[in-house]
C-alpha cells in the first residue's frame, strides 16, 4: 500500500499547475461505449458520428472520463 500523499499534492497544487497524462483514446476504448453512449441526450441528433470525440465525452459521459483521470492520478 502506498502512502497517503494527499497533502503534499494539495500543497504542489496551490504553487503550480500540474498535468495528467495518460492513453485517453485507448483507455476511452476499455469502457466498450458505443455511439449512442457517446452521443447522449444531448447530442442525440448529432449529424456526425461522436465516439472517438474525446472532448464531447467529457459533456456525455463526464462519470467516465472523470473515472480515468482518476485511474491516471493513482497510477502516479
Amino acid at each position: 500500500m502506498r502512502p497517503d500523499s494527499t497533502e503534499e499534492l494539495r500543497t504542489l497544487l496551490d504553487s503550480r499547475i500540474a498535468l495528467l497524462d495518460g492513453a485517453m483514446g485507448t483507455t476511452i476504448r476499455e469502457y466498450g461505449l458505443d455511439e449512442t453512449a457517446a452521443r447522449g441526450e444531448r447530442f442525440a441528433k448529432a449529424p456526425k458520428d461522436l465516439l472517438n470525440n474525446g472532448d464531447v465525452l467529457s459533456l456525455t459521459q463526464p462519470a467516465t472520463i472523470g473515472d480515468i483521470h482518476k485511474r491516471f492520478l493513482e497510477a502516479g
